[in-house]
């Protein structure tokens, strides 16, 4: 049976729910989770060897904790990908740096 009615209890700060303790949760659990976003995205510029970006990335996905798809072709990289916006913008910020540096490696 699910608990529709929720009681406000200030003194302890939390959020109960007499018939369902399982599902009781405290504000500020809530409020220090950090938000996730979603973030679709895509780069299309020549990449000489992409298969050499594959493991590097990953890496840094893995260390800021986002998940999702990335591809890494020849034409450029494309994906949607899950995570703090901090996470996100290193990401982001390390795919736009492939991109200078692929320029740098096509204009000598």
């Amino acid at each position: 049976e699910e608990c529709l009615e929720r009681e406000v209890n200030e003194d302890e700060d939390e959020q109960k729910c007499d018939e369902t303790p399982e599902l009781t949760q405290t504000k500020t659990q809530t409020q220090q989770q950090t938000p996730l976003i979603v973030a679709a995205l895509y780069k299309f510029f020549p990449i000489s060897d992409h298969k050499s970006l594959q493991k590097p990335l990953l890496g840094l996905c893995e260390l800021q904790n986002v998940t999702g798809i990335l591809i890494v072709a020849p034409e450029g990289i494309n994906g949607t990908i899950c995570g703090t916006r901090n996470a996100i913008n290193s990401v982001v910020t390390y795919i736009k740096s492939l991109h200078k540096q692929q320029d740098q490696v096509k204009d000598k």
